[in-house]
């Protein structure tokens, strides 16, 4: 059977947990550079609705969608917990959107690493290999 499910993460967005509005959360702005990013490097798109392998839409706050997996990779952020979850149709695409799923988690993971550093007057340094599931990214931070 083909619909639209959700995928909770450990990812915790705290200002929401606490009541605050999503555009107030430090996260939000890391997740939507972190899903463009993705968007750029396969050259797809973002916008903010998932849809079932039959076209049916839901909607989610953020939503990455490339060429090779029709649908869409939505991602909705509980709004009582903080907690982020993943939206998909992933009937017979199950690798194709873990992939996916696991370079949105580690553009996120990597940005939010760089961006607390920076907090902390460190000079960061990220840098890149590979691609898809080679892809590595190291992030560096020398005190100035």
């Amino acid at each position: 059977m083909s619909h639209v499910s959700a995928y909770t993460t450990e990812i915790v967005f705290q200002t929401v947990a606490k009541g605050g509005r999503l555009e107030e959360d430090p996260a939000w702005e890391i997740l939507q550079q972190a899903v463009q990013a993705v968007a750029e490097a396969h050259g797809g798109h973002i916008n903010q609705t998932v849809r079932d392998i039959f076209g049916r839409p839901t909607a989610c706050d953020i939503a990455v969608h490339v060429p090779h997996l029709k649908g869409g990779l939505g991602m909705s952020i509980d709004r009582r917990t903080g907690e982020l979850l993943f939206l998909y149709d992933d009937y017979g695409r199950v690798a194709e959107f873990q992939a996916l799923k696991d370079e949105v988690v580690q553009n996120f993971s990597a940005l939010a690493v760089a961006k607390a550093l920076q907090a902390l007057h460190y000079q960061v340094d990220v840098e890149e290999t590979g691609l898809g599931g080679e892809r590595r990214v190291l992030v560096r931070g020398v005190l100035a």
